[in-house]
C-alpha cells in the first residue's frame, strides 16, 4: 500500500475496532481473554507486549480486563502509533520493526507476548515466527493465523484497502514451536474456517 492508503487503512481500523469495543467482541478477542484467564491460573501477569498493535485497541481491551497489567504496544507505522498514543492513555506505545525485535524485547517473568494478524501479512512470516519463538517468552499468543499443507506462501490481495495474506505450512509451524520448547493449543474460528488463534506455553524444563 502507498503511504496515504496506509493512513486510510489505520483510520478505518480505529473506527472499526472502536465499534467492536462497543458491540460484540470478535472471535480473536474472546479467545485472547480466554488465553489470559488460562495463563493467570499459572502465575500473575505483569506485562502484555503487543506486536503489530496498529492503532492500539487491544490496549483498551486489556484495561477493561485487568487494569493492573502493564500494556506495551509496538508497530512499525509511526502514524498508527501516533493514533494509539492519542486514543489510549492507559498503555505505552513504541515504534518498532519486528525484524529488529530481538534488540528491544527481553522476556521477563509474568510477561505475555501477543500478535494478531501480524505473521499472516508479512512477506517473511516463517522467519518472523522463528524469531518470535527464539526470544524465549514463557507465554506467546499468535492470533489470526492461516495454514496450508503446501509450502508457505504470501498471497497478494488485490483489494486496495486490504493486506496480503501469508499462509504458513502447517508442519513447519509445528516444528518451529516444538524446537523452541513450546506446547501449542489452538482455537479455530469456526468449522471449516482457515483462521486460528494459537496459544504457546513454554515447557517447564525449557523455561529461562
Amino acid at each position: 500500500m502507498k503511504t496515504d492508503d496506509r493512513k486510510s487503512f489505520f483510520d478505518n481500523q480505529l473506527s472499526y475496532n472502536k465499534q467492536e469495543l462497543d458491540d460484540n467482541y470478535p472471535p480473536h478477542w474472546n479467545h485472547l481473554l480466554d488465553d489470559m484467564d488460562f495463563i493467570r491460573q499459572k502465575e500473575r501477569i505483569t506485562t502484555f507486549r503487543d506486536l503489530g498493535c496498529g492503532t492500539g485497541a487491544v490496549c483498551e481491551l486489556m484495561r477493561r480486563y485487568r487494569s493492573s497489567i502493564n500494556y506495551v504496544g509496538y508497530d512499525v507505522s509511526e502514524y498508527a502509533i501516533s493514533i494509539a498514543k492519542e486514543q489510549w492513555t492507559s498503555g505505552e506505545f513504541r515504534v518498532m520493526d519486528c525484524n529488529n525485535m530481538d534488540k528491544f524485547l527481553v522476556p521477563r517473568k509474568g510477561e505475555v507476548l501477543h500478535m494478531s494478524a501480524l505473521l499472516d501479512v508479512l512477506e517473511n512470516g516463517d522467519e518472523v515466527l522463528e524469531r518470535v519463538c527464539s526470544l524465549g517468552f514463557d507465554y506467546v499468543l499468535i492470533h489470526r493465523v492461516k495454514f496450508t499443507n503446501d509450502e508457505s506462501v504470501l498471497v497478494e490481495n488485490e483489494e486496495e484497502m486490504a493486506d496480503n495474506q501469508y499462509y504458513h505450512n502447517y508442519a513447519n509451524f509445528g516444528e518451529v514451536v516444538k524446537e523452541n520448547g513450546y506446547t501449542a493449543t489452538s482455537h479455530q474460528w469456526g468449522n471449516g474456517v482457515n483462521c486460528f488463534d494459537i496459544r504457546l506455553i513454554k515447557d517447564e524444563n525449557t523455561k529461562t
